[in-house]
């Protein structure tokens, strides 16, 4: 059995010390770069870069579960803020076709029961959208933005 040394004390404490870091930029960082999202005026969002930017923060998510004790709270935090936000994605990005005519808007707010929202204006905001709880029906609205294609 090998002896433990003040060395490999200070090394392991050293790692619980980066990835706490990690853990505490990326709730930092995330939660401002969600507000900024959120903000923004739905034809002004980069659904690209985003779900780019969502992935990396799901790597360090997956980073902190590996080093971390999985009981934090904070870590706990981090995947649920995460794990939510990218759930939001695959609906912004079948909204952003630019194909959708009319008659597909006129069919999505049908299904999502916001018939006197404009849509298809495009002058919303994220938050708005996700104020409608429409992650729901994403697959739904998927197929009517596949038919638009």
């Amino acid at each position: 059995m090998k002896e433990i040394t003040r060395f490999d004390n200070v090394e392991d404490a050293l790692q619980k010390h980066k990835y706490r870091k990690v853990l505490w930029h990326a709730i930092r960082d995330f939660t401002n770069k969600v507000r900024i999202w959120e903000g923004m005026i739905f034809e002004n969002i980069n659904v690209d870069e985003i779900a780019a930017q969502s992935e990396q923060y799901q790597k360090s998510v997956i980073q902190c579960e590996r080093n971390l004790p999985p009981d934090s709270s904070a870590l706990q935090f981090l995947r649920k803020l995460v794990n939510e936000f990218k759930q939001t994605m695959p609906i912004v990005k079948a909204l952003g076709n630019k194909y959708l005519e009319q008659v597909h808007w006129d069919e999505i707010k049908a299904l999502l029961n916001m018939s006197n929202f404009e849509l298809e204006a495009k002058q919303f905001t994220l938050k708005e959208l996700m104020s409608f709880n429409v992650s729901g029906m994403t697959e739904e609205v998927e197929n009517i933005s596949i038919t638009a294609t």
